[in-house]
């Protein structure tokens, strides 16, 4: 061995220390390892975020932290749907909802109409506002037909009836 050698190599095949050249000992040389190092100060690993990506894609991990203090953001791709399973049992038949009504009341004009449910889903109880009208303008219409004293009374009643009619259309009476 050659006293000048500053890096010598320790052959695998043979019990020689060689320098380089490696023409000084057989083609197998391997480094002779030199004393351990202190011990290093220990990396932290953190999940960042972990996102759903679309169908198809690859995952994808990133480090947006440092190689010491790692902090993995994750991208998973969403799976494929699967197949339709098979028809479940029938259920049993529930009980038939009622609906009722409740109160109906009269709103001041210019509100809003409003329905509200006093009872449970299944059986409802439903109260009714209804807005009252803005109040009318009345105009004068045409003369109605003269009574003549020989009307029957049906005739009278058939009259009255029909005024009633026009007046509640017309919403005059409720």
């Amino acid at each position: 061995m050659n006293n000048n050698c500053t890096n010598p190599f320790f052959c695998n095949l043979c019990p020689i220390r060689c320098c380089p050249p490696r023409n000084t000992c057989c083609n197998n040389i391997v480094p002779i390892p030199g004393p351990q190092g202190p011990e290093g100060q220990a990396a932290t690993i953190t999940v960042g975020s972990t996102i759903t990506g679309a169908p198809g894609t690859p995952a994808v991990v990133s480090n947006s932290g440092t190689t010491s203090n790692a902090v993995l953001n994750f991208i998973i791709p969403e799976g494929q749907p699967g197949a339709t399973g098979p028809q479940g049992p029938a259920g049993t038949n529930g009980t038939a909802a009622t609906v009722t009504v409740g109160t109906t009341t009269t709103g001041a004009p210019g509100t809003q109409a409003s329905v509200t449910n006093v009872g449970t889903q299944s059986a409802a109880i439903l109260n009714f506002v209804i807005p009252e009208g803005q109040p009318g303008t009345i105009t004068p219409g045409a003369a109605g037909p003269l009574l003549e004293a020989t009307a029957t009374l049906d005739d009278v009643i058939t009259t009255v009836n029909n005024l009633i009619t026009s007046l509640t259309n017309a919403g005059f009476l409720a």
